[in-house]
């Protein structure tokens, strides 16, 4: 009964993905026309700010600064929402549409080999966020993990994104926020004063500017090719491209990126309550909708841990990797969704995960959490339509490897602990296609393994660090008015999930310009009243 309910579920579900699909794309493409008959900018308005990109840091400095009085913009290149976007379940679905920047790395020499073309995608984040915003926790209990449950950012089942802080009394204040706008260009003074910003918008072209500064929050991708097509990075590397230099900083350069492996590793002789079959009950909707409960609200995670890695013999105060639990996997959905968005190839989901389907498999993946590998962002051409050049490097380093052996080992151990064993669970010993010449669970297997099944936890971060292109201020070197707040500034990638990160360095960056142009008004004050005790004095004595 349970195999035909399964069978019936695979048939059901790829043609709901299907429309779902092309719901989210008629949503976007309606939208767009939408803002193009309706949106207009006004080119001649003078803000304080201008700040690039409403994601998580945008959001939160936007709304910080409006709160502190100033006049600002907020440029999005995407639209607003679509309809139940934030129903965890259905994240997933929003990579490869046009919400989705359908980014890839370039071909990996020593990763991804079991990936389409060795590429791997790096789209949305589900933005699970760890130890912010507590009281919004919702925990779903699927049988798998039975404590230590992943805190996640969500309102009565649903997700929450800092979005929400750009409120009606916020627009009113003083915010406005142009979507559907790609900004190309970020002009200077003759003294590097950053002053205005080139746009695009429905393929007309606006200069816009800002008296006190332009923050740029796009991301790790985002923020360096913008950088660049600016004049703001390696001296050669823009030349090459005939870029006027203005400012010759490392941006781009070290792309870090937590990589994990280990999907449908583990198999259990139960069921649980995250399946296809659970999704599609109308029960499941029900649920959701009116309690704010059930399978629908599953954000991806089960649990995540941390542990030190054995090869490292604990040489590091900080823990090497992190162990993500999740109910679900490749084969979780008979390859409808997930293997594609992970750009796993036809012929290996045929030969591994296909005869997972009617099993309960499940995810025990480690990941890294401070890889020695380091990529870099570079430029493509000068036109700022084309999508940037992306090596992150994954695995170039053998310490990475090894580091992620010790992980896999450790899950071996623990799915022999007796707490799995009552869940009947095993490892998966099917060999991966292109390691069957090595034995289970040696050295050179789990590297091969490795090697094969790279994948990405999407928090790609570094490319415009702390110390090399910004100051402690998050004032881009050698320049005026010019910031940037976002993934791209973190030099080192956290012990963890990085979105809490970012927002505590959004409120940080926030108080820090609101703060710097206080104290420039004071002087300013200052001097105007040191000129007059000035003119009096001198008045006096002629």
């Amino acid at each position: 009964m349970v195999a035909l309910a399964k069978s019936i579920a695979f048939i059901i579900f790829p043609i709901l993905v299907f429309l779902c699909s092309q719901f989210l794309e008629i949503s976007y493409y309606l939208n767009d026309y939408v803002d193009s008959v309706l949106n207009k900018i006004h080119q001649e308005k003078v803000y304080n700010f201008i700040i690039v990109g409403a994601g998580t840091a945008g959001s939160i400095i936007a709304a910080k600064l409006i709160d502190a009085g100033e006049k600002v913009l907020l440029v999005e290149a995407g639209g607003p929402p679509p309809p139940f976007v934030n129903i965890p379940v259905l994240s997933p679905m929003l990579q490869q549409t046009p919400y989705d920047w359908h980014l890839r790395t370039i071909p990996q020499v020593h990763a991804c080999k079991g990936l389409i073309d060795n590429v791997k995608g790096l789209s949305l984040n589900f933005e699970i966020r760890q130890f912010v915003i507590s009281s919004f926790i919702k925990k779903l209990i699927t049988g798998l993990i039975i404590s230590e449950r992943t805190i996640v950012a969500m309102e009565n089942g649903a997700r929450w994104s800092t979005d929400k802080l750009l409120t009606p009394e916020r627009l009113s204040k003083g915010l406005d926020v142009i979507t559907h706008a790609q900004v190309e260009k970020i002009n200077f003074d003759s003294n590097n004063k950053a002053h205005s910003i080139l746009l695009k918008k429905h393929d007309r072209k606006y200069v816009i500017r800002a008296t006190d500064g332009i923050v740029v929050s796009a991301g790790a991708i985002g923020t360096p090719k913008l950088l660049m097509l600016s004049g703001i990075g390696p001296k050669i590397h823009l030349k090459g491209l005939s870029i006027d230099v203005i400012n010759d900083l490392p941006v781009g350069k070290n792309l870090i990126d937590h990589v994990l492996t280990g999907i449908d590793l583990v198999i259990l002789n139960t069921s649980l309550s995250v399946s296809v079959t659970q999704m599609l009950k109308p029960s499941s909707a029900l649920n959701y909708f009116l309690f704010g409960e059930g399978p629908w609200t599953f954000p991806g995670l089960e649990v995540v841990g941390t542990l030190y890695a054995d090869s490292m013999k604990n040489l590091t105060k900080y823990p090497d990797i992190q162990l993500m639990v999740m109910p679900v996997g490749i084969s979780h959905d008979n390859g409808a969704t997930l293997r594609k968005y992970l750009g796993i190839s036809d012929t290996i989901f045929s030969q591994y995960f296909a005869a997972l389907t009617q099993k309960t498999a499940v995810t025990l993946a480690p990941v890294l959490l401070h890889p020695k590998s380091t990529g870099e962002v570079k430029l493509k051409s000068r036109n700022p339509d084309d999508h940037p050049l992306i090596d992150p490097n994954y695995l170039s380093q053998e310490e990475d490897v090894n580091t992620l052996i010790d992980g896999l080992k450790f899950v071996e151990e623990l799915v022999n602990t007796r707490s799995m064993k009552t869940l009947g669970a095993e490892m998966n010993r099917q060999p991966f296609p292109g390691c069957e010449i090595y034995r289970f669970g040696s050295h050179k297997y789990w590297e091969c393994y490795i090697r094969h099944l790279t994948l990405t936890s999407y928090h790609p971060a570094g490319t415009c660090s702390i110390g090399k292109v910004v100051d402690k201020n998050f004032r881009v070197y050698n320049t005026q008015n010019l910031y940037i707040a976002d993934t791209s500034v973190i030099p080192r990638l956290p012990s963890g999930n990085i979105n809490a990160v970012v927002m505590k360095l959004a409120y940080k960056a926030a108080k820090i310009i609101i703060e710097s142009k206080q104290k420039k008004s004071v002087l300013r004050d200052q001097c105007h009243l040191d000129d007059f005790i000035q003119f009096i004095f001198f008045s006096r004595n002629r």
